[in-house]
């Protein structure tokens, strides 16, 4: 596995951030619950594979899946983003993720 070192912040919306990294590929993190995050990787900004999504909130999953940007059943607290020097933070009541540039 490669550390991936250099990122700038795409976007950000209501249920998360977008990084662009490496200058090619995207990163999603998504708050889901408040102790939950979702983080998605997308080589070359696209998904390698068209698998879905296997953790479903609400109970028993259908056996052709979920889509896996789906955020149905999932509570999407709110949540604080913090940007400083190499450095991105998204804090909910119960967790915080840090980004950092290696």
């Amino acid at each position: 596995m490669k550390t991936l070192e250099t990122w700038t912040l795409a976007s950000r919306d209501a249920h998360g951030v977008t990084l662009q990294v490496e200058g090619r590929h995207r990163m999603r993190i998504d708050v889901l619950e408040d102790a939950q995050f979702r983080v998605q990787l997308l080589k070359d900004g696209v998904w390698r594979q068209g698998r879905s999504w296997s953790v479903a909130p609400e109970g028993p999953l259908a056996p052709e899946g979920r889509s896996r940007t789906s955020l149905e059943g999932f509570s999407c607290p709110e949540w604080e983003f913090g940007a400083g020097t190499n450095t991105a933070t998204l804090t909910t009541d119960d967790l915080r993720a840090i980004i950092r540039t290696p």
